[in-house]
C-alpha cells in the first residue's frame, strides 16, 4: 500500500510542474501586453513569480509540520490555484484598468512606474503562486516515513515536479500557444489543475494521515540518527549551496539565451527549448540523485564536487561550441529540430549535475524525519530565492557591466570555491586537502587554456567568427536587451548588429526611404512624427530634412542600438543635437499605451519575427489598434512589411490584420524585397506639383542621390510609380488571412522555412490599374502638365514591373534592371556598376556577355523621355 501511495503521490506531481511553466510562460506574456516586453517589466514578472514560489515553499514547509492530512491542504490549493488561473483574464483586466488611471501620476518617476508596476503585479501573481509554492513539502510530509528515505523520495517527488515543468515549457512553447492561443492555454492548465486538486482530495480520503502518524511507530532509530545527521554548521552550508544552485541555474539560462543568439534567430523554440532543456536536466538529475546518494557517506563532500562539476561543464557549454558556431548555425537555420538537439547535447550535463543537488542538500539539512517537509520547505525557498536574485542581478547588473565572459567565470568561481567549502567541511573525508583543491586547480588549468586560445572571449571571439568578408569591428556593448555592435566595410559603409541580426545598414535605400515616402506624398507635411522600433534611426533621415517638422520622437527598446547608431552612423551626424528630436528607451506598445500625444506620422519598422518571436507583437490588431488611436484625424501609419521573410499566408494575415483596423491602406515600393503598407482613415489624396516641388528641394535632392542607391524616387514620377495597390487591391491580396491578435499570433511561430516568392506573386497579378491610382491626385492637370499624360501613363507600368522584379530577386531582376536603365535610371553609370557587380558574383556568365555587348550601343545612354523625370549625366 505504502509503494502504491508513494508512485500515485509522484504522478501527481507531474501535473502541478506542467501548470506551474505554462502560467509562467502564459502569465509574462499577458502582463508585457499591459507592462510592455522591455527586459525589467519581464524581470519583473519573473521575479515575483519566483518570491511567491519563495514564500509558499517556506510558508506550507512550517505549516506541514503540524499537519496530520497534508493532501487534504494540498488538494484544496491545487483547486484554489486552478479556479484562479480561470479567473487571471478578469483579474488581470482590472489590474490594467488600475494601471491605465494611476500610470500618469507616476510617469514623471521611473522609480515610481517601476515600483507601480511590481505592486500591482504582486497583488495578481502572488497569491496562486503561494499556492504553488506549497507542492512538495506537503508531498514530502505525506509520503516520507523514514529518514534513509528522504533523499530518494524528495528527489523523486522534485524531479517528477520539474520533468512536469520541463513538459509545461515545451507544450506552451511548441504546441498549446500555437493552436489555442495565450488565453486559452492558460485557462486549461486551470481545468487541469482543479481536475489534478480533486485526484489529491480523493486520495487523501483513501490515505488517511501522514505516513509518520499512520505507521504509529517510532521512525527515528539512534543508527540512522548517526548515520545521516550532521552537524549544524554543514547543513547551514548545504543550504546556501543549494541557494547558490539556484542563482548559478538562473544567471545561467540568462547567460545561455544570450549566447545562443548568436547561433540562431531569437525564435519562441530557442527561447522553450533553453528552459525546457535545462528543467529536463534538472528533473533527471534530481530522481538521479535520490537513487545514487540512498545510503551514501561524506554527503558534504558528494555535495561539494556537485558544485565543482556544475561549475565545469557550465564553463565547457560556452566553450566547446565556438569552433563549430557556423556549423551550428546553418543546421538551426535549415531545422527546428537541430535547435533542440543541440541544445540538449550542451546545456543537459550541466543541468543534470544541478539537479543532483536537492537530494543531497535535503539530506544534510534534515536532522530528524520530524523537520524533512519543513527543511524541505526551506531549501526549495532558498534554491527559488536564489533563482531570483540570479535573474535580476545577471540581467541587470552583471552583464551590463562587467560583461558575458566575466559574469560566466564570476560564476564558475562561485561554484569552485563553494565545492572547497562543502569538501572541507567533512572532516572524516581521507586527503581531504587534497579532495578540495585538486578539482579547483584542474579547473583554473581548464579555464587557462581555452582562454588563452580565445575560446571563451565572450562575446569577442564569436563576433570575429561573424564579422562579413572586408568588415571590421568597430565598437560592441553589451546592454539589457542583447549585445549591441558596429561594423564597418572596407567601402566605409556601416551595419548595426543586434546579438547575431544585422537589423541596420547605411547602404540599404529602404532604411531611408520609409521616411521619405509619407514625407513626400502627403498632402500637407507632418509636423509631429513618432518612430517606433528606430533602431539605426535610418528611417528619420528623411524627416529630419523638412524644417516644417517640428518633432520627432524615437522609441527603441535597446539603449544601446540607439547609442552606437548615433555615435557610429554618419547619416545621423546632429541627430544628438537636434532641438526637434527627443530619444525614448521603451516597448513601442508600452509608449503608446502610456503617452497621450498625438502624431501626424507613426514610422514602424520591426525586425522581421523570424528573427525575433517578440516583434511578432508589432503585427497584431491590437498593436494596430493602439497606434491608430495615436494618430491625428489625418495623420498616416507607415509599417514595413519584410515580403522576403514573410511565407504567403503570413504575407495575407499581416495585410488582412492591418486592413481590419485601418480602412484606408496602401502598398508601396520601398526597396529590394520590402514595402511599406500605409494606413489612413481618410482618403489617400495626393497632389503632383506640391510633391514636385518636395523632391526638388536641394538637400532633398542631394540626400535621395546619397541614399537611395537604385535613384528610383528621385523623380516625382518614379515615386508614384511605387505605389503597387489600393484599398480595394490591398484587400484582395489580404483575402483569406487570418487576423493577428495578441492572443493568437502566428508570427511568433515564424521561422523563414517556408518562404516562397507566392507572396510577391499574388501582389504582382493584383496592381493597381493606373486609371484607379490617378483618381487619388488633386491636380491631375499639373501631372500631365509636368510629365506628360501619354508618358505617364504608358511607362507607369514598366517601372511598377521593374519594382516588382526587385521584389521577386535574381530570376527576374536581369531583363527589369536593364529596361529601367535605358528609360528611366538618372544615373546611367552607377545602375550599370551595379548590375555588372551583380551578375559577377552571381557568376551569369550569359548574361554579363549580354550587357557588355549592349553597352557598345549608344541607346543604353540616352537620357530619360520625361522631363519630370530629371536629365540623364550621361557617360561620367
Amino acid at each position: 500500500m505504502r509503494r502504491l501511495s508513494t508512485f500515485v503521490l509522484a504522478c501527481l506531481c507531474v501535473p502541478a510542474g506542467v501548470c506551474s511553466l505554462v502560467y509562467e510562460t502564459v502569465w509574462i506574456q499577458q502582463f508585457s501586453f499591459a507592462f510592455g516586453c522591455t527586459v525589467s517589466a519581464v524581470s519583473l514578472v519573473v521575479a515575483i513569480f519566483l518570491a511567491g514560489l519563495a514564500l509558499g515553499s517556506q510558508g506550507f514547509g512550517k505549516i506541514s509540520a503540524r499537519l496530520r492530512h497534508p493532501l487534504r491542504l494540498l488538494a484544496v490549493l491545487q483547486v484554489m490555484t486552478g479556479l484562479y488561473a480561470l479567473a487571471f483574464p478578469y483579474i488581470l483586466q482590472a489590474m490594467d484598468t488600475c494601471y491605465s488611471g494611476l500610470y500618469l501620476s507616476a510617469a514623471w518617476s521611473p522609480f515610481l512606474r517601476l515600483a507601480l508596476r511590481g505592486l500591482l503585479t504582486g497583488l495578481v501573481i502572488l497569491p496562486p503562486t503561494i499556492m504553488m509554492g506549497g507542492t512538495i513539502p506537503l508531498m514530502i510530509r505525506q509520503g516520507v516515513n523514514r529518514l534513509d528515505n528522504l533523499g530518494r523520495l524528495a528527489g523523486l517527488f522534485n524531479g517528477l515536479n520539474t520533468l512536469g515543468a520541463a513538459v509545461g515549457s515545451f507544450l506552451a512553447g511548441y504546441l498549446l500557444l500555437k493552436i489555442c492561443g495565450i488565453r486559452h492555454t492558460g485557462l486549461y492548465a486551470g481545468l487541469l489543475h482543479i481536475l489534478s486538486g480533486c485526484v489529491v482530495g480523493v486520495l487523501s480520503l483513501r490515505l488517511g494521515a501522514s505516513s509518520e502518524e499512520a505507521d504509529g511507530v517510532k521512525r527515528q532509530q539512534a543508527g540512522i540518527n548517526r548515520l545521516f545527521q550532521s552537524s549544524r554548521g554543514v547543513a547551514t552550508l548545504a543550504m546556501v549551496s543549494f541557494a547558490l544552485s539556484g542563482f548559478t541555474c538562473v544567471a545561467c539560462e540568462m547567460l545561455w539565451l544570450r549566447n545562443f543568439t548568436f547561433y540562431f534567430h531569437d525564435t519562441i523554440y530557442l527561447y522553450s527549448g533553453i528552459i525546457g532543456v535545462v528543467i529536463v536536466g534538472l528533473g533527471v538529475g534530481n530522481l538521479a540523485g535520490g537513487l545514487l546518494f540512498r545510503r551514501a557517506t561524506w554527503l558534504a563532500a558528494r555535495l561539494g564536487f556537485v558544485q565543482w562539476a556544475v561549475g565545469i561543464t557550465v564553463c565547457l557549454s560556452f566553450v566547446v561550441s565556438v569552433p563549430w558556431w557556423q556549423e551550428i548555425s546553418r543546421a538551426g537555420a535549415e531545422d527546428v529540430s537541430q535547435v533542440v538537439m543541440f541544445l540538449f547535447a550542451l546545456l543537459f550535463v550541466p543541468s543534470f549535475c544541478m539537479g543532483l543537488a536537492f537530494p543531497l542538500a535535503v539530506r544534510i539539512a534534515t536532522p530528524t524525519i520530524q523537520m524533512a517537509s519543513c527543511r524541505a520547505g526551506q531549501l526549495c525557498a532558498l534554491n527559488t530565492l536564489g533563482s531570483m536574485i540570479g535573474s535580476l542581478l545577471t540581467v541587470f547588473l552583471l552583464i551590463p557591466n562587467i560583461g558575458m565572459e566575466k559574469t560566466l567565470l564570476l560564476l564558475v568561481a562561485l561554484n569552485l570555491m563553494m565545492g572547497v567549502l562543502l569538501i572541507r567541511a567533512e572532516k572524516k573525508l581521507p586527503f581531504r586537502a587534497w579532495a578540495s583543491w585538486l578539482p579547483v586547480a584542474a579547473a583554473i588549468a581548464l579555464l587557462c587554456g581555452v582562454r588563452l586560445s580565445a575560446h571563451i572571449a565572450l562575446p569577442g571571439t564569436l563576433l570575429r567568427a561573424m564579422l562579413p568578408e572586408g568588415c571590421e569591428l568597430v565598437d560592441v556593448r553589451e546592454g539589457l536587451t542583447g549585445t549591441s555592435w558596429i561594423t564597418r566595410s572596407e567601402n566605409t559603409h556601416y551595419a548595426l548588429w543586434s546579438d547575431g541580426l544585422e537589423i541596420s545598414k547605411t547602404w540599404h535605400e529602404s532604411f531611408y526611404e520609409q521616411g521619405f515616402i509619407p514625407m513626400l506624398i502627403a498632402p500637407r507635411i507632418p509636423e509631429r512624427v513618432l518612430s517606433l522600433a528606430s533602431g539605426g534611426a535610418l528611417s528619420t533621415t528623411g524627416v529630419r530634412l523638412f524644417r516644417e517638422m517640428r518633432e520627432l520622437v524615437c522609441v527603441d527598446i535597446c539603449r544601446e542600438n540607439m547609442a552606437l547608431a548615433r555615435a557610429h552612423f554618419p547619416q545621423n551626424a546632429g541627430l544628438s543635437d537636434d532641438p526637434r528630436v527627443s530619444f525614448v528607451v521603451d516597448d513601442a506598445r508600452s509608449y503608446l499605451r502610456s503617452h497621450a500625444s498625438s502624431y501626424d506620422l507613426i514610422l514602424v519598422e520591426a525586425t522581421p519575427p523570424m528573427y525575433s518571436f517578440r516583434n511578432a507583437f508589432l503585427f497584431t490588431r491590437d498593436f494596430y489598434a493602439a497606434a491608430a488611436r495615436r494618430l491625428a484625424s489625418a495623420g498616416m501609419f507607415v509599417q514595413v512589411i519584410p515580403l522576403g521573410h514573410l511565407s504567403d499566408p503570413e504575407t495575407r494575415s499581416v495585410m488582412r490584420t492591418f486592413a481590419s483596423v485601418f480602412p484606408r491602406c496602401a502598398l508601396w515600393f520601398n526597396g529590394g524585397m520590402d514595402c511599406v503598407m500605409i494606413g489612413q482613415f481618410k482618403p489617400l489624396v495626393f497632389n503632383f506639383r506640391e510633391t514636385t516641388e518636395r523632391v526638388n528641394r536641394p538637400e532633398i535632392r542631394r540626400a535621395l542621390e546619397a541614399c537611395s542607391h537604385t535613384g528610383q524616387y528621385m523623380a516625382a514620377g518614379n515615386l508614384f510609380s511605387g505605389f503597387l495597390l489600393d484599398t480595394p487591391e490591398f484587400e484582395q491580396v489580404a483575402a483569406g488571412g487570418e487576423i493577428y491578435t495578441d492572443d493568437r499570433s502566428g508570427l511568433m511561430f515564424s521561422t523563414g522555412l517556408n518562404l516562397a516568392p507566392a507572396n510577391i506573386r499574388r501582389i504582382h497579378e493584383n496592381l493597381s490599374s493606373w486609371d484607379e491610382i490617378s483618381r487619388h491626385f488633386a491636380d491631375p492637370e499639373d501631372m500631365t502638365a509636368n510629365d506628360g499624360a501619354l508618358s505617364f501613363g504608358a511607362h507607369i507600368n514598366e517601372r511598377r514591373q521593374f519594382f516588382v522584379a526587385n521584389m521577386y530577386g535574381p530570376a527576374y531582376i536581369y531583363p527589369a534592371m536593364l529596361n529601367f536603365i535605358q528609360h528611366y535610371a538618372l544615373n546611367k553609370v552607377l545602375e550599370i556598376n551595379k548590375l555588372r557587380t551583380y551578375l559577377t558574383a552571381h557568376h551569369r556568365t550569359a548574361e554579363l556577355e549580354d550587357l557588355y555587348q549592349r553597352l557598345k550601343s549608344p541607346e543604353m545612354f540616352q537620357t530619360p523621355d520625361s522631363p519630370a523625370q530629371g536629365k540623364g549625366r550621361g557617360r561620367e
